[in-house]
């Protein structure tokens, strides 16, 4: 990998790929730092005019990352991202928002009966 990424010009499919390739080993999520490598090495690269890369990584801190980092990576996308691109960044992030917020109740999954009377 390490030789395929440094050829010229970068090949962002290389970089989806190996993450894809890390994501399906059976050691689970040990390689973390691995992964967080990849995505911030293709935010790095094409992160300036693609808002897919940044939505990839903010979806994979949400699953199995921090969601500490959610709200770091976000606000970094909005500086690397070319100006004409930062409000349609800001509405897929409202998106993902709601798509992990139906997944992480804020009554913990308790579920409350109402009495038969």
């Amino acid at each position: 990998f390490i030789e395929l990424r440094d050829i010229k010009p970068e090949c962002k499919q290389l970089y989806t790929t190996m993450i894809s390739f890390e994501l399906t080993q059976n050691s689970g999520i040990t390689k973390l730092k691995t992964i967080r490598k990849l995505y911030n090495d293709v935010c790095n690269v094409f992160g300036h005019k693609d808002i897919g890369v940044w939505s990839d990584c903010i979806r994979f801190e949400y699953i199995y990352g921090s969601r500490k980092l959610v709200k770091e990576i976000y606000k970094a996308s909005l500086l690397c991202l070319e100006p004409n691109l930062r409000s349609d960044m800001a509405e897929e992030f409202e998106k993902l928002k709601e798509e992990f917020m139906e997944e992480d109740p804020k009554d913990e999954g308790v579920i409350i009966i109402d009495d038969d009377e």
